[in-house]
């Protein structure tokens, strides 16, 4: 009896999905293929990146693990760490013995960026030379060691994704431990790498989505960060909205890497728990320390009544009605200045509080504020007033100029 027609097609399905399995499933080593895309990189870019593993599955693409890269300038050094980057390709290209990259997918990617370095101590000698400079393209083609020709290989990236990342940024003139982004998801489109960039970071133009599990700076920690993000040549945009200890804002960032120390700009409006109203700043600095943030802002607070907060509790105010208020905000030398019609004082960015709230006083901190009466029984003392915004200067170092990376 002769086979159906189904039958037999029925086993040529069971046959292709039998080697798609096998396929998917095995892994051959791919170290030619890993170190041309690694020397493709780093000519595009300008910084060496080197891995230690290579393999490569026919459907999931190429894997590399242990992928390092790490550069020092004046006053500044980075280093970056892949665990593991995935790098997807076309199928159909495969037919014509060519790889066509079009994804980077990198897994627990952790970049350092330690700023403010002596220039003597900018990487140890034996570092510097342990990494020769960056390479040519003839060069690196001089190095493919002598075997069988790997397959064309081509990258034209239409998304590069991270996933579960870590940024630390450090001001070596500082104590503490700065910033520290975990938990770092971000998908970028139609990437775009430049040639000899500073950084990475200074490499890339696209745009995408972010989000972060925590952001740490200092003793502060902003959750659940999600944000619309934009770069080019070392300046990026976020637009998005962050969880505060005190609640929820929204509102923008701008940040430029391209002056030591770095310069960011942002703008944030929100409801804070404890504060009645709606706060909206905005402010700009440079580096890590709150004292170079300068900016100005207003707290709109309408009719209501104070909250259960251990600020209002101090002063006996829980639960009685307020008028509304108008309160201008001026930020300059490490304080916060308030100045409304029965809210003003100040508070720094040590948790430092000297208040004035309808006739009486609160010092002490945020978390334990102390509250008493002001000395007339009656009338709040004359709260601090800003200065005019466009009579406020910013006053930075001079940024050094950034000369040609030693690698290390």
């Amino acid at each position: 009896m002769k086979p159906s027609r189904n039958s037999a097609l029925g086993a040529v399905l069971a046959l292709v999905l039998l080697g798609l399995v096998a396929a998917r499933s095995v892994d051959v080593d791919a170290t030619a293929m890993g170190r041309s895309v690694l020397r493709k990189a780093s000519a595009r870019t300008g910084i060496r990146l080197e891995g230690s593993q290579f393999h490569f599955n026919l459907l999931r693409g190429l894997r590399i693990e242990g992928i390092e890269a790490g550069a020092s300038f004046p006053s500044l050094r980075y280093e970056l760490a892949i665990p593991e980057a995935r790098f997807e390709h076309r199928l159909l290209p495969l037919l014509r013995r060519e790889v066509a990259i079009e994804r980077v997918v990198m897994k627990e990617p952790l970049v350092t960026l330690l700023y403010g370095l002596p220039i003597e101590s900018e990487a140890p000698p034996s570092a510097r030379r342990s990494r020769p400079s960056r390479p040519s393209a003839a060069e690196a083609e001089e190095r493919t060691p002598a075997q069988a020709p790997p397959p064309k290989l081509s990258m034209t990236l239409s998304e590069l994704v991270i996933r579960d990342g870590t940024i630390r940024l450090r001001d070596a003139s500082r104590p503490g431990e700065g910033v520290t982004v975990s938990g770092l998801d971000l998908a970028l489109n139609d990437p775009q790498v430049a040639t000899g960039a500073l950084t990475l970071l200074h490499a890339v133009t696209a745009s995408g989505v972010l989000a972060a599990r925590l952001v740490r700076v200092g003793d502060m920690e902003v959750r659940d960060v999600s944000a619309a993000l934009s770069m080019t040549g070392g300046r990026i945009d976020l637009l998005g909205e962050v969880l505060l200890e005190l609640g929820l804002v929204s509102g923008s960032v701008h940040l430029d890497f391209n002056s030591l120390p770095f310069r960011h700009r942002i703008s944030v409006k929100g409801r804070l728990a404890g504060i009645p109203g709606v706060v909206s700043l905005d402010v700009a600095g440079f580096g890590l320390d709150p004292k170079n943030l300068a900016g100005d802002g207003r707290l709109a607070i309408p009719e209501g009544r104070f909250d259960n907060t251990p600020l209002w509790e101090a002063l006996g105010l829980v639960g009685k009605a307020h008028e509304a208020d108008e309160v201008t905000i001026a930020i300059a030398d490490g304080k916060i200045l308030l100045d409304g019609s029965w809210l003003g004082g100040s508070i720094d960015f040590e948790g430092a509080l000297e208040l004035e709230v309808r006739g009486q006083s609160v010092s002490g901190t945020w978390e334990k504020p102390v509250g008493h009466l002001s000395p007339d029984g009656s009338s709040r003392s004359e709260a601090p007033r800003s200065a005019p915004r466009e009579g406020r200067t910013e006053t930075a170092p001079p940024s050094p100029s950034i000369e040609a990376p030693t690698y290390w």
